[in-house]
């Protein structure tokens, strides 16, 4: 697809168009924690942060989305005493969050979710989305391009083997949320630093938009 407009930041009339997006790659994992749709996309749009969402967009029209986490950049900031702010004393779901906010970007760049609207899958939104963040890594000098895909998302693991991506581990997932989820665990995949500044080159045409959406929209 041409055309396609990538960069960091959403607008604020988009906040909850992008939590709608982000929640359904996580729609089966998060509903034991958040509860219903409508709480999770609730939650989800508070505590979203522009500077580590990626939006693809064409003629203003979302068509995918990224969330990353690095040093400086996070897309969804909510910590402990946020999540009790938000479930009261529901200790279950406190500590199942505390254990995915573990996940840190160490070093390098966390991909924690990434997502195609349905109508504009098959047509290179996501390769162009990881094209631009293996561009970013670069620009930014960051030693390594982090994500986890569970076991059952067979293709995604291999778009991402496509684009260079190195599984270096399997972490299987802790009894009881092995059961509570329905699935053993997920691989950890890595971009090596000698990759980078390659595979974006040979992915469809990104044209950035004249002016960065960063800081049109913060944290309320």
């Amino acid at each position: 697809m041409k055309n396609i407009e990538i960069a960091f930041g959403f607008f604020p009339y988009e906040r909850i168009k992008i939590a709608k997006l982000l929640y359904e790659p996580f729609s089966e994992k998060v509903k034991p924690i958040f509860g219903s749709k409508e709480k999770s996309i609730e939650i989800y749009s508070r505590y979203l942060k522009s500077d580590g969402i990626i939006v693809a967009r064409k003629d203003g029209e979302i068509l995918g989305v990224a969330g990353i986490k690095t040093k400086k950049n996070n897309w969804l900031e909510i910590g402990v005493l946020d999540a009790l702010k938000e479930f009261g004393i529901s200790i279950f779901r406190v500590a199942f969050l505390g254990l995915a906010l573990k996940k840190s970007a160490k070093n390098g760049l966390l991909l924690d979710v990434i997502t195609v609207v349905k109508e504009a899958r098959g047509k290179g939104i996501g390769t162009a989305l990881l094209s631009f963040i293996i561009d970013f890594a670069e620009k930014e000098r960051l030693p390594m391009i982090r994500l986890f895909v569970i076991e059952q998302n067979i293709k995604a693991r291999k778009l991402y083997e496509r684009m260079g991506f190195k599984i270096i581990k399997f972490h299987t997932l802790p009894f009881p949320w092995r059961k509570i989820f329905g699935f053993k665990g997920s691989f950890e995949m890595v971009y090596s630093p000698s990759k980078i500044g390659t595979v974006h080159q040979k992915t469809s045409r990104v044209r950035e938009p004249r002016g960065p959406l960063r800081g049109h929209e913060r944290r309320r």
